[in-house]
């Protein structure tokens, strides 16, 4: 981050928490109900529909997906926060980012993985592919009535388990293509190979999507991943890649 870019942040973040009520840096902008405003238009609009879509996006995220200068997405930003759409948190020193206003606020343990999804999705987007985040997911899922119309798969029921319902699980985001829907799977970290296997399991079992790919951060997660899918028998639906996931990835 150059220095003006930094100093544009800073100073948003600064008149952010001042209307709140709060000091600067990493307080959160209490919640506003959205309203009408003439400064706002159709493009910002569609910036707090998408953050509404994956739950949270940094500044170079918006930046990239909709195409404008970064200068130009701190204003547009701003006027959202303004209005109520959206909130801002800056978690880190050196970023801050910006969440619906009617969501919780993101886990510090999560946002690395949240993030790293993010950037996936705007590569995806701009390639022109029809991307269905984990967040639309679970909405669709406490409305669906069938559960073949729930876009998460069951898991086997664990040993200790007393829950009535099968437990789930949902990709990280999915890819719907003409003929098939492609599930994904963002691995930054090692899993343990009875959870590895068991998520494996569910995903051989499952019927609604074509395909999985597991994106791995490294060699070992993608080793580990590779050897959970043969025991678990989805080597005809899991396709394990390992990834940088700070660099663009061939989706």
């Amino acid at each position: 981050m150059g220095e003006e870019d930094l100093r544009n942040e800073m100073e948003l973040m600064k008149e952010e928490g001042q209307r709140a009520g709060g000091g600067p840096g990493g307080r959160e902008r209490g919640p506003r109900r959205p309203r009408t405003h003439s400064r706002l238009t159709e493009r910002d609009r569609a910036i707090a529909e998408w953050i509404e879509r994956v739950g949270v996006a940094g500044v170079d995220d918006v930046a990239r997906r909709f195409g404008v200068g970064r200068v130009v997405t701190y204003r547009r930003l701003a006027a959202l926060c303004e209005t109520g759409w959206i909130r801002s948190w800056r978690p880190f020193a050196e970023a801050g980012v910006w969440y619906p206003a009617g969501a919780k606020r993101p886990k510090v343990r999560e946002l690395n993985h949240q993030l790293s999804v993010v950037a996936l999705v705007v590569d995806l987007e701009r390639a022109g592919e029809k991307v269905i985040t984990e967040r639309e997911m679970r909405q669709d899922d406490v409305i669906a009535v069938d559960t073949a119309q729930r876009w998460s798969i069951e898991l086997s029921a664990l040993r200790s388990s007393t829950a009535l319902e099968r437990p789930t699980h949902r990709p990280d985001f999915a890819v719907q293509r003409e003929h098939e829907l492609e599930a994904f799977e963002l691995e930054l970290s090692q899993k343990s190979r009875a959870r590895l296997e068991r998520l494996l399991g569910a995903w051989a079992r499952q019927g609604r999507y074509g395909q999985v790919r597991y994106l791995c951060a490294s060699g070992a997660i993608a080793r580990a991943v590779q050897v959970a899918s043969e025991r678990a028998g989805a080597g005809r639906v899991a396709r394990v890649e390992q990834v940088d996931v700070g660099a663009r990835v061939a989706l």
